[in-house]
């Protein structure tokens, strides 16, 4: 069985005689008792079930990059990989070829902690740049998977982003510089980022 979760699906471990949620797609019995749930708010992942060598088939299995949270790529092997893309670079960190495991929110987060405008093309990065989002890349979701765990331990209940920077936080001031978070929707998604920190025009 194979999971991909996409924008807002979940697994969860729970007691039978929990209530189940409207998002509840799919309950598997274990055999100790307990249950495992899968929801989905938006309904936009996937699950497969097959046989293991027809994992290839599933094509986000097979273009993922390495998990984010796994041992990172070094500098030269992560500069090397970023040059097969044009596109901006939110676009390329949300897509999960070149790493996988970053999505909208935490996308906002690297893209603010280098200093990087997030419609910025990646061809267009210099090579101090890169340095600072292959740090970030792997800085930032690390440190709050670590955050996370201080939080909640190893039971995460609930979505938890007060503590990010700048993702949900339009209008708020950004904690490097006190400037005003801007917002902008773009593909159905909203982008948070500091105008002051992240210089940079749509144009670039």
């Amino acid at each position: 069985m194979v999971v991909s979760p996409m924008l807002t699906g979940e697994l969860s471990l729970v007691e039978p005689g929990k209530r189940i949620l409207k998002s509840t797609i799919l309950t598997m019995n274990l055999d100790d008792g307990m249950q495992i749930r899968y929801t989905d708010a938006k309904r936009m992942g996937q699950i497969y079930y097959l046989e293991s060598d027809r994992l290839d088939e599933i094509t986000r299995v097979a273009d993922q990059g390495p998990d984010v949270l796994d041992a990172p790529l070094n500098l030269p092997d992560f500069r090397a990989a970023l040059k097969r893309y044009r596109g901006e670079v939110k676009g390329v960190l949300t897509r999960g070829q070149l790493v996988a495991g970053i999505g909208n929110a935490y996308a906002d987060e690297v893209l603010w902690e280098a200093g990087i405008f997030p419609f910025r093309k990646v061809t267009r990065l210099s090579g101090e740049e890169v340095m600072r989002l292959h740090e970030a890349t792997y800085r930032v979701p690390t440190d709050a998977a670590t955050k996370l765990q201080e939080i909640f331990g190893a039971d995460h209940p609930r979505k938890e982003r007060k503590f990010l920077s700048v993702h949900g936080k339009s209008g708020s001031d950004c904690p490097k510089c006190g400037s005003v978070i801007s917002s902008v929707k773009s593909r159905q998604r909203d982008t948070n980022f500091c105008r002051s920190c992240q210089p940079g025009t749509m144009f670039e």
